[in-house]
């Protein structure tokens, strides 16, 4: 697939047998198009345009490489449940349910500005997550994630409604320009 520049929506979904993905020229890729496939590897350097829910339930995949991508779309590795390394140093925008029940373990986001609702939520392997220039989130953010231990966010002016509820193993909190404190933001954790 090195000359491919761009994948419709649903183009291997549901393909069991795929292994790694390296695409050299893929510019745009369309919604599901990964979906419940056996993908393992994602490498695209030069992917710019990411659909909703591209990578959704791909419980194979370990590894996914888009350092130009800016907008990283509702759902785009949510259920990856085998997923432990991203590259993504451009995203500036997380949409909602983005690695919502991943087996991502660390995340560092120098550039995000936006994260939407339930972007992390339910990764119970998560341990340590930096947003560096993100004001405010959605709600649930980092809900049910029972193994994040440090949460950095220096820019974070409010704490969204259940953000870190049932983070039960949360030791470390850098939220220093924290203005506002929304409901159940913190519940049972």
């Amino acid at each position: 697939l090195s000359n491919v520049e761009s994948i419709n929506s649903y183009a291997f979904a549901g393909t069991t047998s795929l292994g790694p993905v390296i695409c050299d020229n893929l510019v745009e890729i369309g919604t599901e198009s990964f979906a419940q496939s056996g993908v393992s590897l994602f490498n695209a350097p030069k992917l710019t345009s990411l659909a909703n829910n591209v990578f959704v339930d791909c419980t194979d995949l370990v590894s996914a490489s888009m350092p130009l991508l800016t907008v990283l779309s509702i759902g785009t590795f949510k259920n990856c449940t085998s997923l432990k390394e991203v590259s993504l140093d451009a995203v500036t925008d997380i949409k909602a349910n983005a690695f919502r029940n991943s087996s991502i373990e660390r995340f560092v986001g120098l550039n995000v500005e936006n994260v939407g609702n339930y972007a992390f939520a339910d990764n119970h392997h998560l341990v340590a997550c930096a947003l560096m220039k993100v004001k405010s989130t959605g709600s649930y953010l980092f809900q049910n994630c029972s193994s994040l231990k440090i949460a950095i966010l220096p820019a974070l002016e409010e704490v969204n409604s259940n953000s870190f509820a049932y983070c039960t193993s949360l030791l470390n909190l850098h939220l220093p320009n924290v203005k506002t404190v929304l409901k159940d933001a913190f519940k049972n954790s």
